[in-house]
């Protein structure tokens, strides 16, 4: 039930932004960065009503962003396409940087024996 609903909300969302774009025809108006914003807003959007309401904020999130890239992404105007592409471009290179120096401290964190000290530097090296 939880997925379902979640599920139907993250859909919902995404319609919305697409028709959104489409209603008000920002594209025509040079606000590129208007369009790009509401790219992501909506998800963000479906994420916190789905934990308000709680179900699943990480299954909305992505049936919003599925439902975005197939509708929403047809209402952007070029210049929107190039920015969005980019701005999440850059947003997933922060995150996968913050992922890997997060995992690379956290071998520092932990007090561990010398010998699963020198097993754990072995799987690195070999990995």
């Amino acid at each position: 039930e939880i997925f379902a609903l979640s599920f139907l909300l993250g859909v919902f969302m995404g319609a919305m932004s697409a028709v959104t774009l489409k209603v008000m025809n920002i594209r025509d108006h040079g606000h590129c960065v208007l369009e790009a914003v509401v790219t992501v807003v909506f998800p963000w959007a479906s994420y916190f009503l789905a934990e308000a309401f709680e179900f699943s904020g990480i299954v909305a999130i992505l049936f919003a962003g599925i439902v975005m890239a197939n509708y929403t992404y047809e209402n952007l105007s070029d210049d929107a396409k190039t920015l969005t592409r980019e701005m999440y471009k850059a947003a997933a290179t922060l995150a996968e940087t913050f992922v890997f120096l997060y995992l690379g401290m956290s071998i520092f964190a932990f007090q561990a024996t010398s010998e699963s000290s020198v097993t754990s530097l072995l799987m690195i090296e070999n990995a």
